[in-house]
């Protein structure tokens, strides 16, 4: 009888670790499509910097406006013609995405929807993205700042249960 019970308890616990284990494993799997979205476009765009600069923020990114961390950052592509915004819904907690068009660069953003970006169960808690340089160094205005003159680059961070995870990434496009 003791034996049985040890083998019955034994039986349980592995279960319990089998569960927890698979849980880690779908958050890191989860993590990886997040992370691996945003490597494949932050480095085969630029930064937006409308969305980043506090003194020219344009309304979608307003909420940028908040420490030293932003919620929505940009990314340019085809010589700014295309743009991801990237956000993250604090009241949802959940990761979106948009993709804008235009025909010109002095032409509006087209309006679009943003959609989740991770699956509808990946229990995300934070999420911000921090940018540095925070103006432009491409900017003529800001080609004799030396504070300025840095590759772009933007850390990730994010949380999820107990787990933080945090990278960084720069453009691979030099203007």
């Amino acid at each position: 009888m003791l034996f049985l019970g040890l083998v019955a308890s034994s039986y349980t616990q592995l279960v319990a670790a089998n569960r927890k284990a698979k849980n880690i494993q779908e958050i890191y799997t989860n993590v990886r499509l997040v992370f691996d979205t945003l490597a494949s476009d932050i480095r085969t765009g630029s930064f937006d910097f409308s969305c980043i600069d506090p003194a020219a923020l344009e309304p979608l990114c307003l909420e940028n406006q908040t420490g030293s961390s932003q919620k929505v950052i940009g990314i340019l592509h085809n010589e700014s013609l295309k743009r991801s915004l990237y956000k993250f819904d604090d009241a949802n907690k959940k990761l979106l995405v948009m993709h804008q068009m235009r025909t010109s660069t002095i032409l509006p953003w087209s309006i679009g929807n943003f959609e989740s970006l991770a699956p509808e169960n990946f229990p995300l808690e934070d999420f911000s993205f921090r940018v540095f340089p925070l103006k432009d160094p491409y900017n003529s205005q800001n080609a004799v700042s030396d504070a300025v003159q840095f590759q772009p680059s933007v850390t990730v961070a994010l949380k999820v249960g107990s787990f933080d995870f945090r990278t960084t990434y720069s453009s691979r496009t030099y203007e």
